[in-house]
């Protein structure tokens, strides 16, 4: 089915999958697009990332920058002013917390401010290329590579209680 989408081009690359291909899964950038991106369209995530990152580069950037050239970066985007500070305060305790890089588990990554779930997981799937998925209500990770046989396993073990 997937190849039949792709080969009608009745897919799109979605602005997370689209920012993991072109900056090779930077897990910052995917972190700030991930703030970015919520409750905001696509397009306008991709195009307003672009411009944040053309012009302060990195985490050194956007922690040197001004709230407000942050603010007015953004303004494009819903709630331009939360989201800016949400940005300011993630970058801060990158640098001060975690030396300057995204944590890559999920219980480091809800510290953050602004920080949920959601964000958390896509960070984890854009970022580090971890698989989350549910199981009998537990959340499980399993890196992309073992996630095969670890769904094979655990299908051979639930698949029996559930046709019960």
């Amino acid at each position: 089915m997937r190849k039949t989408l792709q080969e009608n081009k009745l897919t799109r690359l979605t602005a997370l999958k689209n920012l993991q291909q072109q900056e090779q899964g930077d897990p910052f950038k995917i972190l700030i697009g991930t703030i970015l991106s919520a409750r905001t369209r696509d397009e306008n995530t991709t195009r307003v990332l672009k411009y944040l990152f053309d012009k302060f580069r990195d985490i050194d950037g956007i922690s040197k920058a001004d709230l407000k050239d942050i603010r007015d970066s953004i303004h494009s985007i819903g709630f331009y002013n939360i989201k800016a500070k949400r940005i300011k305060q993630v970058v801060q305790l990158l640098i001060e917390k975690f030396d300057s890089k995204v944590p890559s588990n999920l219980e480091e990554l809800l510290t953050l401010p602004g920080v949920g779930r959601k964000t958390a997981n896509c960070v984890l799937v854009y970022a580090f290329k971890m698989y989350v998925f549910q199981l009998n209500q537990s959340v499980m990770y399993a890196n992309l590579k073992k996630c095969v046989n670890f769904t094979k396993v655990m299908l051979r073990l639930n698949l029996p209680l559930l046709l019960h």
